[in-house]
């Protein structure tokens, strides 16, 4: 039997417990920890002759279910936090075989969790018995709720087929469905009855909002896939009046938030290289509330004007922008504009300053026509939601904001070049994205945005619409490749 070096073990515990990666864990898995891994090597080294880089399958199995589950005074707390504790572990020490081991850890759980309670004593083995019968109520009831959704989603998918939304749609629309009801039991346990709706936004924003894989097409059809979800919950009487409406009230105020995530290509991108750091980390990108404290963690300088996470070189400087724009508001240059123009000097100037910051990640004084041209050209004709107005108010204020900056000169000349074709592109519909496009028309028709009837049709004409024509971003979840099975579980 090989010898298994106890420093190193003490060494990888060490940095497991000093790495990001133990926030994932519950309060409760984090308490008992240490004291897991340091008990389950010690029984893996003594009994199997291995070290923690060098678990199998078998060799788990048989730890789990002999004296690691059998040894006096284990608290039941402790035996319920062994599985996420160890597979966390393991993510973290890269094991090749980690995902058989994570399916052994899982499969054995139960018959570990009943090797423990035939050795307790009577106190508690009687508050082990009650913890252990509603994770088995859960269990019974998650069968039962599989068994429904599946009738529910034929509905669904039937129910689909009579609109006019393209095939290709009909399937995106049933895999937001999917997916959102999957992670919202796997995030909180419950069922659409009892959904939170803090975690149905948290899951709305970084299941989908953020993660680059959606394109904004997709973003556009989720708030009437899951009205007609939540709707249809409704008259079969899986949801009540009063969930429902939390329900599409939280939709009805995330929507928007989403839209401009999907025309945020910056951000969205940013965050791609952070789900690639977060896999590298071990975290589970099913596990929304981990995925969440990971970013809270490792992602504030995303939000900042001071520290964002930019290519190298690039330094965008709030305090000089502010500085250039308090020195305009005292030019002669501003003073010759018309009152309409000054009163949006602060938000065409701020806009621009924003965009350009997030699309190349140069600050004030690193603007250039490249920048400029992108912003123009590109940008905002088809993203920014403003009325062709404002693009004609833009190009007046632009022109004089230049004239104070180092570089003015050739940005005057850029935006001369351009105007034309941002002034003429940003009236032209036929060129706008989803989220500008919804939006304008919301906006156009004075909708208030929480009659959930009114920007309902708005959405339905929309998506009516695009069915007719090719748009090649519009991809399918069911046939992408994500790394994921066609068939999601909940866990």
């Amino acid at each position: 039997m090989t010898k298994v070096d106890q420093q190193v073990l003490t060494e990888h515990l060490t940095a497991f417990l000093k790495s990001k990666i133990l926030t994932r864990l519950t309060t409760n898995q984090q308490k008992y920890a240490e004291e897991i891994i340091s008990d389950f090597n010690q029984i893996m080294a003594e009994d199997e002759g291995s070290d923690d880089l060098h678990w199998t399958a078998a060799k788990v199995k048989r730890v789990m279910l002999g004296r690691f589950a059998t040894e006096e005074n284990r608290q039941h707390h402790y035996i319920i936090a062994v599985v996420p504790v160890l597979s966390c572990y393991q993510k973290f020490l890269g094991t090749k075989n980690y995902t058989k081991i994570e399916q052994t850890l899982k499969t054995n759980r139960t018959k570990m969790q009943r090797h423990h309670l035939l050795h307790m004593t009577t106190d508690e083995f009687g508050a082990a018995v009650a913890q252990f019968d509603q994770v088995q109520k859960f269990n019974q009831e998650l069968g039962e709720f599989e068994r429904k959704r599946k009738v529910w989603f034929d509905d669904l998918e039937q129910q689909l087929k009579s609109t006019k939304l393209s095939v290709d749609l009909q399937e995106a629309a049933i895999d937001i469905i999917d997916q959102v009801t999957v992670e919202m039991i796997n995030e909180g346990r419950t069922f659409p009855q009892e959904w939170d709706t803090e975690i149905f936004k948290l899951v709305l924003e970084m299941s989908f909002g953020l993660n680059p894989d959606f394109p904004e097409a997709i973003l556009a059809l989720i708030q009437p896939a899951l009205l007609r979800y939540f709707n249809y919950l409704l008259v079969i009487g899986e949801l009540d009046h009063k969930q429902h409406t939390r329900l599409l009230q939280t939709l009805i105020e995330v929507n928007p938030a989403l839209l401009a995530m999907g025309a945020d290509s910056w951000l969205r991108q940013r965050f791609g290289e952070k789900f690639g750091q977060m896999m590298a980390a071990g975290i589970d990108l099913d596990d929304t509330a981990a995925e969440k404290q990971w970013l809270d963690d490792n992602s504030a300088d995303l939000f900042t004007d001071e520290a964002p996470i930019l290519k190298p070189g690039a330094e965008p400087d709030r305090v000089i922008f502010t500085n250039y724009l308090q020195q305009f508001h005292q030019a002669k240059k501003y003073r010759e504009l018309l009152p309409a123009d000054k009163a949006l000097v602060d938000n065409v100037t701020e806009q621009l300053y924003f965009d350009i910051w997030q699309e190349t990640g140069n600050g004030i004084l690193s603007w250039n026509g490249a920048n400029l041209r992108y912003i123009l050209r590109d940008y905002w004709p088809h993203h920014l939601a403003e009325k062709s107005v404002y693009f004609q108010h833009a190009v007046t204020i632009l022109r004089a904001f230049f004239d104070l900056l180092p570089n003015g000169t050739e940005l005057q000349q850029v935006l001369s070049t351009n105007q034309e074709i941002l002034l003429r592109d940003a009236a032209n519909r036929a060129t706008w994205g989803p989220a500008k496009t919804i939006g304008m028309r919301i906006d156009a028709a004075g909708i208030d945005l929480t009659d959930t009837a009114a920007v309902q049709q708005v959405i339905d004409d929309y998506n009516a619409e695009i069915t007719t024509k090719k748009r090649p971003n519009v991809i399918p979840f069911s046939k992408k490749k994500r790394n994921k099975k066609k068939k999601r579980k909940c866990k």
